[in-house]
């Protein structure tokens, strides 16, 4: 089974899922993994990995997509 990343939104109070935002496309990842800074030994990128407002919007420009985070959102990298 291939594992797919993402773009997802999350409570920041509660930390519960609210939503996948963006696909993260196989010839981005590399890129992705980095401005997420994902972890070294995490290599298939599987965690989740918080992004700050900056990373993330960074990320959105990257693959050339608009996104808005409601009030309250967070925003992580994660994989299913």
């Amino acid at each position: 089974m291939k594992t797919e990343h993402y773009l997802a939104a999350y409570d920041r109070e509660t930390d519960d899922f609210l939503s996948y935002i963006v696909t993260i496309p196989d010839t981005y990842l590399p890129r992705v993994k980095q401005i997420a800074h994902v972890d070294l030994t995490d290599p298939e990128a599987i965690g989740s990995y918080k992004l700050s407002s900056s990373r993330a919007h960074e990320i959105v420009r990257l693959l050339d997509k608009s996104v808005e985070l409601t009030h309250g959102a967070g925003a992580r990298m994660t994989a299913r």
